[in-house]
């Protein structure tokens, strides 16, 4: 028996009934992971018992460059701007920068890292869409990292906009996000550092002469 409708028309007809299927009953669809890379942001970060922390943090994810600047109090209760800055100098070791305004000196420690170290979502791929839920007012998708006890909740309206992330105890804020590249003077050594390894080595120079010849600055001056 010809129904009188081609394939075409069946298709079309067939597709009209899943809608209204799914419209009735409701459908599972595959959730996709954010496609997260490098941002900005400006932050807070809470954790349970001290006082909130509000910070700046840059990411590079392709350049390997990572940029936290935070206001903190210390025990006087003077403000004081941490600085810490970290990149990759080779495929096996990474430098990071550390000085705090206007109390203590730059500090320059290498360590064995590879890339992932400064993928800041690198955790991505291990997470699983836990549902969803509200947070601050938005409602977000929830990305759990069981293993690493990592949850990332991202905006459900936009989902490649990170809202926050938690750990053990402590949960980072994204106030601002900008998801894009930050331009590459962002990560320059600070100063603060450069100045101090080139008073290192002038200094360093001075005491080589001295052990050399321990009188010749004395001639000089006479």
């Amino acid at each position: 028996v010809h129904s009188g409708l081609g394939k075409d028309t069946m298709a079309r007809v067939f597709g009209v009934l899943v809608v209204a299927v799914c419209l009735e009953m409701g459908c599972l669809v595959a959730a996709q992971r954010p496609q997260l890379s490098s941002f900005s942001s400006y932050f807070v970060s809470l954790t349970v018992g001290v006082k909130p922390i509000y910070g700046e943090l840059y990411v590079d994810v392709e350049g390997m460059k990572q940029l936290q600047v935070v206001q903190i109090a210390d025990v006087a209760g003077a403000n004081v701007t941490d600085y810490l800055l970290t990149v990759m100098d080779s495929s096996t070791t990474c430098t990071q920068y550390e000085f705090d305004k206007p109390f203590f000196p730059c500090s320059a420690a290498p360590f064995a890292c590879d890339a992932s170290a400064l993928d800041y979502w690198s955790f991505l791929e291990n997470t699983t869409m836990n549902g969803t839920r509200m947070f601050a007012g938005v409602k977000v998708e929830i990305w759990l990292d069981a293993a690493d006890q990592l949850e990332l909740g991202v905006s459900v309206e936009h989902p490649n906009r990170p809202v926050y992330l938690s750990g053990i105890g402590t949960v980072l804020i994204f106030i601002t996000y900008d998801g894009t590249t930050p331009s590459s003077s962002v990560f320059d050594i600070p100063k603060e550092c450069t100045e101090q390894e080139a008073r290192r080595i002038k200094e360093k120079h001075l005491i080589d002469t001295r052990i050399k010849d321990p009188f010749n600055i004395l001639k000089k001056k006479l």
